[in-house]
């Protein structure tokens, strides 16, 4: 007799948007290891104009849908004005209320406080608050990120709920030879590599690095740094262009890292540097993790708690000296030996538990509200 295989069918039915797939791995993978865990998840693009949320509900089918599930607001409440912004803001607060009033529940997880490149930050806090005593969940991915939001929104504790940014170890490649890496790249193959990877943005305070780097090459005469990304726009690339130019051991290459060179360019680094402004989530630096690179960064927002063991190489970013001080401190220091607790937290980050916990969490927000 002939059987066919008839899979279960979901749980829960979750709607998430917007549709980041494209330019970040993160939905993708957490909506592959909710599949596991019989969620089924669909994805929303559309972020234009009246009601964008309503729309993706009713395209989907109203009763298809048990969870709306935020990730980025940004798309939402982006306006070049300050009325324009005001006016989205409101449209997003009243989108939102429409799905409550049909009776689905919403979860959000807090990437950031506000857009890391903010005009109208004191708006965004204003959504953001609000926003947080409309959803019935919310995802933080340290509880360092959770108390510093908890402050300053004030929400119902009870909803929130800590659960890690997963890994990107399967979506780019597995590491390769620094040498090799580095001879592909035309870099220098003696002396330590370090490297800033990923979209160059003011946020990012990479001024900061060059100038660092320029005025106090003496301590790193053997070394290079590469500061490697696609520039926020054409005015901040010949900015960093002019900083950049003529300082002994750096490399500005600023353009797009085609995923397929990202294991090349870690590959070929030493230490990856993350001078960041403000911070609460950082993808740059787990893609960093999951290559067990040691990683310099300001302790701001969730870091120290994502690398743990793993944090020697932090500094404290109201110390203007400090950021040196820990360029120079990893000179000094057993990288191989860091590599070792960078790779060992990293191992933590597995999307498998991560979806699990997800799904719970899910079922508790459908079970308790």
């Amino acid at each position: 007799m002939n059987s066919q295989y008839i899979p279960p069918s979901p749980k829960i039915k979750v709607l998430m948007l917007p549709d980041f797939r494209q330019d970040n791995p993160y939905q993708s993978l957490l909506s592959q290891g909710l599949a596991q865990e019989q969620i089924q998840v669909e994805f929303w693009a559309y972020y234009l104009n009246f009601f964008p949320i309503l729309r993706g509900v009713l395209k989907h089918k109203l009763g298809s849908v048990d969870i709306v599930h935020l990730h980025w607001l940004e798309f939402y409440i982006k306006a070049s004005s300050k009325g324009a912004k005001f006016w989205a803001c409101v449209k997003f607060l009243l989108d939102i209320i429409l799905i409550r009033i049909l009776g689905l529940k919403i979860v959000w997880t807090v990437h950031n406080q506000t857009a890391h490149d903010a005009q109208f930050p004191e708006l965004e806090y204003w959504t953001r608050q609000i926003l947080s005593r409309l959803v019935n969940g919310m995802i933080f991915h340290s509880y360092s990120s959770l108390k510093l939001v908890a402050k300053d929104y004030k929400f119902n504790h009870k909803k929130a709920i800590v659960i890690p940014h997963g890994h990107y170890r399967d979506v780019y490649g597995a590491s390769l030879n620094s040498i090799e890496s580095r001879q592909q790249l035309g870099l220098p193959l003696t002396g330590h590599i370090y490297m800033n990877i990923g979209y160059l943005k003011p946020y990012k305070r990479i001024e900061k690095l060059i100038d660092i780097w320029k005025n106090n090459h003496n301590y790193f005469a053997n070394d290079s740094l590469v500061i490697v990304g696609k520039p926020v726009d054409k005015s901040y690339c010949l900015k960093l262009k002019e900083l950049s130019k003529n300082i002994p051991g750096l490399f500005l290459i600023p353009e797009f890292v085609h995923p397929n060179n990202i294991p090349v360019f870690l590959s070929a680094a030493d230490v990856i540097v993350f001078p960041f402004e403000k911070i609460l989530t950082s993808g740059s630096l787990i893609l960093a993790m999951s290559y067990n690179k040691p990683i310099i960064a300001p302790d701001l927002g969730g870091i120290a708690e994502t690398l743990g063991v793993a944090s020697q190489l932090l500094y404290d970013p109201q110390d203007e000296q400090d950021l040196l001080k820990t360029l120079q401190k990893s000179t000094v220091i057993d990288l191989q030996a860091l590599s070792v607790l960078v790779k060992q937290e990293c191992d933590a980050l597995d999307w498998g538990l991560i979806a699990e916990e997800t799904a719970e969490f899910y079922e508790f927000i459908l079970n308790k509200f």
